[in-house]
């Protein structure tokens, strides 16, 4: 009963990105989505389904190393932007890597400002 609300407010956020893209307004960049999800910036995430991204975020520094596969101490940084984006109020969205707004990574964000 409530599929059709949530899937119009999933493609509305969705179209939004495409149409902010570029502009400061969305971001495929894990190290753009990272700092704003900490400081609230987040409005929607879109995160690939079965996907991560591993490594450190230093908050005090804003110094993130990406690394490839997950060894100590390094974290899941997809986990760790949606909590904080949620944590903030953003809304997170799981997706299939065919349907992501940018095919070309697997974290995409829509900011708030």
């Amino acid at each position: 009963m409530v599929q059709p609300y949530f899937s119009k407010t999933r493609q509305e956020k969705f179209d939004q990105f495409l149409k902010f893209i570029g502009t400061g307004r969305a971001s495929s960049d894990i190290t753009e989505i990272l700092p704003a999800a900490i400081e609230g910036k987040v409005d929607t995430l879109f995160i690939e389904n079965r996907s991560d991204i591993f490594g450190i975020y230093n908050p005090s520094a804003q110094d993130l190393i990406i690394q490839n596969t997950h060894r100590v101490p390094n974290v899941s940084l997809m986990n760790l932007v949606a909590m904080k984006a949620l944590k903030k109020g953003g809304t997170v969205y799981l997706f299939e890597k065919k349907d992501a707004p940018d095919v070309s990574s697997n974290i995409n964000a829509l900011f708030r400002y």
